[in-house]
């Protein structure tokens, strides 16, 4: 009996065009696979994924199984060895804490005993008995259980001896192993190496040639190794100390020490303090935070023991520090004095001859005051001033030679970018005159991007040239005399030399011309040469050339030799550069 199919309600889930196409999809499909199991094939094909499909399952099942109970296997196994092991050190714990405190708990049990039986006897037999059995008592317990004592040992030794190692170590680490110095048999204190002491030995050394006694002083030191908890001396409070055991006239002072010399003693070091301090003060901008004032030499002062012979009128170190160092020098001319050698006579650059004098190309006669040095402040004061600023990083050009581009093409496959980098520096200004920068940090903000260029090297005839560099040779080395230079209406180099000198290529390139008759006939023989770049050299008035039309010459190649054809009075060499076309002057471009 066919089964019936009762049409779903309306309004229902399943209702609508979209039902009825998964039903139809349906009853086709199945319709598909009964077809397919009637065939033998179909069977096998059904048989073989039932049996891959049955075995697969039943394999996975298999191994989740044996997992789980090798895994509880395993807990079993590992947790009965557990046992044993913590049963076993529990024990041998136990043991060994029984062993150790066996002693006292006897002692303390013992004395329990012996609290109660020196009670008892007192009662009974008066205190002087119970005094007599307690000590029985104690003696009797004593040797009935030293030899506890003894196992007890066997442990507290050990944890003894490991507590003294321990503290042992700790407190050598904590010795300070320092120089004890002597002088005359003396200790007069302690450093923590010899550079230390001869550092000292030096600044002694000044303060006894500040002495006006003209007292020489001489030491050996002698050092040994010592162990000390306190603090060491630096060099300064050193030959304070040298100073204190030598017994000489001393007393405390301060001493103004310049680019580390010292150059003056006082017992006014306050007043000596305000002094350098207003010397700075006008220089002072106290609202800059990024301003610093300072001065140019190494100035300091130092408090310490000095000889009183040493120390000098306060007046003195005033006229001294406001004073100048050196005076202007200046120099008179004489006949056939130059600027150049009145530099050189008095060790000068000729600029620096030149900002101290400006006039002095213009105007120079025998008689006139040449200032030569300037005068300086004994302490010239600088001014430093901290930026932070940011500059452009210029981006290289990266020329890349081809031969897939003719000759001369320039191709530019990538545009170039300025980068961007951030600069913090220290300028040091005096007089207000910026003297150097002082870059402390730079910080790349933005990479520079290259540019990239190719340039074609294919001649015409298929050949490859070789580019020049861009940085000519003196094309005649035979000469480097002129007749006439670049300027007004004469747009090149006209070089003097024999007649049939050898001429040279200035850079390597392709010859355009070679002959007479390729360019303007003033030019006479000549020869242009093409250096691929943007530049061109021309070589006139030749009286024969060693190239031909599209060879490829090599920078110092020869191509041809000096004469005086075309336009020319006398024999030479009329030597043209040109930059995209345009001529220049020779002298701008030559190496």
């Amino acid at each position: 009996m066919e089964p019936t199919m009762t049409p779903p309600r309306s309004g229902g889930p399943e209702t609508g065009p979209k039902t009825d196409r998964s039903a139809s999809l349906r009853v086709k499909l199945l319709a598909v696979l009964e077809r397919a199991a009637s065939t033998s094939a179909g069977r096998a094909v059904g048989w073989a994924l039932y049996q891959l499909g049955y075995w697969g399952e039943y394999t996975g099942l298999c191994a989740v199984r044996w997992t789980r109970e090798t895994a509880a296997d395993l807990r079993r196994v590992l947790g009965r060895v557990g046992r044993i092991v913590g049963g076993y050190i529990a024990g041998a714990a136990k043991g060994m804490a029984d062993e150790f405190t066996a002693p006292f708990r006897r002692f303390a049990h013992g004395m329990r005993n012996i609290r109660a039986h020196v009670k008892e006897q007192a009662q009974q037999f008066g205190k002087a008995r119970a005094a007599k059995e307690g000590f029985a008592y104690l003696w009797r317990g004593t040797r009935m259980y030293f030899p506890l004592v003894r196992r007890s040992m066997a442990y507290v030794v050990p944890l003894v001896a490991l507590a003294v190692f321990v503290y042992t170590v700790r407190t050598v680490m904590d010795y300070q192993y320092v120089l004890a110095v002597e002088v005359d048999g003396s200790v007069v204190g302690y450093v923590e190496s010899e550079a230390v002491f001869d550092a000292a030995r030096s600044d002694l050394q000044a303060r006894i040639a500040t002495s006006t006694s003209g007292r020489e002083w001489t030491v050996t030191p002698a050092y040994s190794l010592s162990v000390r908890s306190g603090p060491v001396m630096d060099e300064t409070h050193m030959t304070d100390a040298i100073l204190q055991a030598s017994g000489s006239e001393i007393q405390e002072a301060t001493a103004l020490y310049v680019d580390g010399a010292i150059v003056a003693v006082t017992t006014e070091g306050d007043k000596l303090e305000a002094a350098l301090e207003e010397i700075k003060a006008p220089y002072e901008q106290p609202d800059n935070e990024n301003i610093r004032v300072e001065f140019v030499k190494d100035v300091e002062l130092v408090d310490g023991i000095y000889f009183t012979d040493s120390i000098v009128d306060y007046s003195e170190i005033d006229a001294l520090i406001h004073g100048e160092e050196q005076a202007d020098v200046y120099y008179t001319v004489v006949k056939g004095d130059t600027p150049s050698g009145i530099a050189k006579k008095n060790d000068i650059t000729l600029n620096e001859l030149v900002a101290l004098n400006p006039d002095i190309l213009d105007s120079l006669f025998v008689g006139d005051q040449v200032l030569v040095t300037q005068s300086r402040d004994y302490l010239p004061v600088q001014v430093v001033e901290h930026k932070v600023y940011t500059e452009e990083i210029p981006f290289q050009t990266v020329t890349t030679e081809s031969g897939d581009y003719s000759w001369g093409t320039m191709k530019v496959v990538q545009e170039g970018s300025n980068g961007l980098k951030q600069i913090e520096s220290d300028f040091y200004y005096i007089d207000g005159v910026l003297q150097q920068e002082v870059v402390l940090n730079e910080t790349v903000l933005q990479e520079a991007v290259n540019k990239e260029v190719i340039k074609g090297t294919r001649r015409p005839d298929g050949s490859i040239g070789q580019l020049g560099s861009g940085i000519f040779s003196w094309p005649v080395p035979s000469s480097y005399r002129l007749s006439r230079g670049f300027g007004g209406s004469h747009y090149g180099l006209d070089i003097l030399s024999y007649y049939g000198a050898p001429i040279y290529a200035a850079d390597s390139g392709v010859v355009t011309t070679a002959g007479s008759g390729q360019e303007h006939w003033s030019y006479g023989i000549c020869v242009r040469i093409n250096h691929g770049n943007g530049y061109q050299t021309m070589y006139a008035h030749m009286s024969g050339t060693a190239v031909s039309r599209g060879q490829s010459v090599e920078k110092g190649q020869l191509i041809g030799y000096m004469g005086s054809s075309g336009r020319s009075t006398g024999t030479h060499l009329h030597f043209e550069v040109y930059v995209n076309g345009v001529r220049v002057n020779p002298y701008n471009y030559v190496g």
